[in-house]
């Protein structure tokens, strides 16, 4: 079932175009406390979609893959907030896996460079807590306004 309404919120949010106020993200992560051996656990991947609210935050959500098994699948609620007058942000994700009904929690900092268009480069460090164990991750994602 919650899986059902995390699709179907999911569906809700990236159907709305044109408006510049939505947006959507494609990213993968690579793992940094984690051997170059270990590839399963080392590298990641997420999509997310998300609204631009007024006073420069954005809400959004986040479905991705812990690993490269596809049995550690989780969807996140993110919020971030803009850190001054910079291209840098900070962001705040709360979850659950699917497959362990387990929770995660994410923060993140996240730094944008602006393409022609409305797409942007996100680089982001984050810390993600999940399954009983805490990573940490370096992701280069591209970002397209609507």
């Amino acid at each position: 079932m919650m899986k059902k309404l995390m699709l179907f919120c999911l569906l809700l949010v990236s159907t709305v175009t044109y408006s510049q106020k939505y947006y959507g993200y494609v990213g993968p992560s690579l793992t940094t406390n984690t051997h170059l051996s270990d590839t399963k656990n080392l590298l990641s991947g997420c999509i997310e979609v998300g609204e631009y609210l007024n006073n420069g935050m954005s809400v959004g959500i986040r479905t991705g893959l812990y690993t490269t098994s596809l049995q550690d699948i989780y969807t996140d609620l993110t919020v971030s907030a803009p850190i001054g007058n910079s291209n840098f942000s900070a962001t705040v994700c709360g979850g659950y896996f699917y497959n362990y009904q387990d929770i995660t929690l994410e923060y993140d900092i996240n730094y944008g460079i602006k393409l022609p268009k409305n797409y942007s480069i996100a680089i982001t460090y984050g810390t993600q807590s999940a399954l009983g164990s805490i990573s940490q991750s370096f992701s280069f994602g591209l970002n397209k306004d609507f």
